[in-house]
């Protein structure tokens, strides 16, 4: 009877201590950016969790998009901050395209940023400046909906 109320007790105090560490995990207080369309504006919307909820919304014209530059912030690691220049055009990307020299196909990142960042680095898709270093390979992502298992969304970067 004791054994059992011991094991009882450290798989509990285990359980605590590694749902706290998992908790603990990301400390970042930015989510975003996000950048939407509408009508002739470009808004840039980013939350911040510290101290309290507060939401940053710049507007720019659609004239200005050339110059519109985003921030993508981390107040956990500001090593890992980094920009990017919007593109001047939309457009719908082929979804058939000839055999790349490489491939990474990635799915169900689900938001975990410093977990899609170790992996392009790692398979030297990227340098740690969030430069292209993949040569003519190809990233495949796909996001599916857990559920149903059905297929959501899947683009790839060349």
């Amino acid at each position: 009877m004791k054994f059992k109320f011991n094991f009882l007790l450290f798989t509990t105090l285990l359980f605590l201590t590694i749902e706290l560490k998992a908790q603990e995990v990301s400390t970042n207080s930015f989510d975003g950016p996000y950048v939407l369309y509408r009508g002739e504006q470009i808004i840039v919307k980013e939350l911040n969790y510290t101290p309290e909820i507060s939401v940053t919304e710049k507007s720019f014209h659609l004239k200005e998009k050339q110059k519109v530059v985003v921030k993508v912030k981390f107040s956990d690691a500001s090593d890992k901050n980094f920009e990017v220049k919007l593109k001047t055009t939309i457009q719908q990307e082929p979804s058939v395209w000839a055999q790349p020299d490489k491939i990474l196909f990635l799915s169900d990142i689900e938001g975990e940023f410093d977990a899609l960042r170790d992996l392009l680095l790692a398979n030297k898709v990227i340098n740690k400046k969030y430069e292209w270093i993949f040569d003519k390979g190809n990233l495949v992502i796909y996001l599916i909906e857990e559920k149903r298992f059905q297929l959501l969304c899947g683009f790839y970067i060349n």
